[in-house]
């Protein structure tokens, strides 16, 4: 990789960070920045970032260049980020995992509630992106219970 020599991490091409890099970012910004969108359910729901990978060469000593079509995911989606709990996930892994996630904690209830908001019989549709959001669940899991690929039971 040829490096741009004028950033403090090294690890940018052209100007632009690496994938390596914005994953790492990302990671702390979730974690560490009450003004981040997904920070309630990360930093504000406990999940830290391990001192040593405050730092970016520590970081990427641990986890090693992020593979092409990756993204960071903590193992089980449970506990901090840190050597041992962390892997490069494909978006397919992480999908499934946070799908299998959000279904066991909806009640059947909130299921009912998803579907009732998105009834094109309701005055004023409400979009699955806009659900989502008001849940703090991943769009895809509500658009798959609208359409009753999961949850089909109810």
């Amino acid at each position: 990789m040829n490096l741009h020599p004028n950033t403090k991490h090294g690890h940018s091409t052209a100007g632009k960070v690496s994938p390596t890099y914005s994953s790492w970012q990302r990671m702390k910004d979730r974690c560490l920045n009450p003004k981040h969108v997904a920070y309630s359910r990360y930093g504000g729901a406990g999940v830290q970032v391990c001192e040593r990978w405050l730092s970016f060469p520590n970081f990427l000593a641990d986890m090693g260049d992020r593979p092409q079509g990756s993204s960071l995911g903590r193992i089980g989606d449970v506990g901090n980020y840190e050597p041992g709990n962390c892997e490069w996930q494909t978006d397919k892994e992480q999908a499934k995992r946070g799908e299998a996630q959000n279904k066991a904690k909806l009640t059947e209830e909130q299921v009912l509630c998803i579907r009732a908001l998105h009834t094109p019989f309701r005055n004023g549709l409400v979009h699955p992106h806009n659900i989502a959001a008001d849940l703090g669940m991943d769009p895809s899991t509500v658009y798959r219970i609208v359409q009753r690929k999961i949850w089909a039971h109810i």
